[in-house]
């Protein structure tokens, strides 16, 4: 509040103020004696006042400085301590949650280091136990193979001749049998259920079959053999036939063969037999029925008798071949074209018949993996 005093004319003085450092000019004239600033924030001020009189003579300017001083949140220390206060606790968090890493990784490293450890001591048992398993399987192998006919026997009998046999693992259910008494061959190409171990067993049992009913029980029919081989393996699965989800049996080509005359004598269960004489290709089928050790029904086989000649070819084989995958579609090779080959490569040696077989089969295959055991026999009478 302020006033003015005139002795001429008291009623006629008005005021006029300015106050720096918010206003930029005089405010209007006004009678008012009081200034009123309600929200002046924090800074340094000046507040100028001059009255004039009736003729409008204005006296001097009086002067009043002041300083609004801020709160203590408003100023630059507070504005520094919290500046100060959120790096040092972003420093510290960052301090704390690194060596709660740090920590978690030395912990997880630990455990890690464990878990390797008894990784590598399962790896090496399984390791052991796949070395003595495989260690059975190789000696398995060598029992196989042994209890197969010797190339001396197949080479006496029939010196123009060639076995392409490769198991789909080390040992194979696939298997090839050959017996002489005399002018007389026994030779047959069996295809067991299964392949690995399991066909590897199948194909003991039909080993120790054919020699109990071609070699001790002198049956020399070969339908006859047929349908006591099918009698023998449902005695062999007699016990356990229920505990199989799929049938266990093998297919089979058998011949009997009069070396001197060339006469043959064919029965087969669902495998047949290829004769090429003079360059024509000849099918005998076998019965539509295979040598099963998990049914009861007993099929009746029959027999072929066939008269060749001297120079003949005859081929038995499983179904591998035949079932390989691969070529650029990636299809089943096909009986079709084993036919074909065999044909067109019939004139060359035998040997070297196994050589265009075995070559057509790996080109065929391709990076394909090998879907079964594969046998092809081929003799040249």
């Amino acid at each position: 509040t302020f006033s003015a005093i005139s002795h001429k004319n008291p009623d006629k003085v008005f005021y006029q103020w300015m106050l720096k450092g918010s206003d930029k000019d005089w405010m209007p004239e006004t009678k008012t004696s009081e200034a009123n600033f309600p929200n002046l924030g924090p800074g340094d001020y000046t507040f100028i006042l001059r009255a004039c009189n009736d003729e409008h003579v204005w006296s001097k300017p009086v002067e009043i400085h002041f300083i609004i001083t801020p709160p203590f949140w408003r100023t630059w220390l507070f504005y520094i301590l919290v500046a100060a206060f959120l790096i040092t606790s972003t420093v510290v968090y960052v301090k704390w949650r690194e060596r709660k890493l740090l920590r978690e990784k030395a912990e997880l490293e630990e455990k890690v280091i464990e878990r390797t450890h008894q990784l590598q001591e399962q790896k090496e048992i399984v390791e052991e136990q796949n070395r003595h398993i495989t260690e059975g399987i190789n000696y398995a192998r060598n029992i196989q193979m042994a209890i197969l006919p010797r190339a001396e026997e197949f080479q006496k009998s029939f010196p123009e001749h060639f076995i392409l046999y490769r198991p789909k693992e080390i040992v194979g259910g696939d298997f090839y049998w050959l017996f002489r008494q005399g002018d007389y061959v026994f030779v047959a190409a069996v295809d067991c259920t299964g392949h690995g171990v399991a066909g590897a067993f199948m194909s003991m049992i039909g080993t120790d079959l054919l020699n109990q009913i071609i070699i001790e029980k002198q049956i020399t029919e070969p339908s006859e053999i047929l349908n006591e081989l099918n009698l023998g393996v449902k005695l062999a699965f007699k016990q356990s036939a229920n505990e199989f989800e799929t049938p266990k049996g093998m297919d089979i080509a058998l011949c009997s063969i009069n070396l001197k005359n060339k006469n043959i004598n064919y029965a087969g269960a669902l495998r047949p037999l290829y004769i090429i004489s003079n360059g024509e290709f000849k099918e005998i089928e076998g019965d539509k029925s295979s040598i099963s050790g998990t049914s009861d029904t007993s099929y009746p086989y029959t027999s072929n008798k066939l008269k060749l000649k001297k120079g003949d070819c005859i081929y038995l084989f499983s179904d591998g071949y035949a079932d390989q995958f691969g070529g650029p579609k990636g299809k089943k090779f096909m009986t079709g074209k084993l036919k074909e080959l065999l044909v067109n490569n019939n004139m060359l040696s035998m040997e070297e018949q196994r050589t265009k077989i075995l070559s057509a089969h790996e080109e065929w295959k391709g990076d394909f993996k090998q879907v079964d055991d594969i046998l092809v026999m081929g003799i040249r009478l």
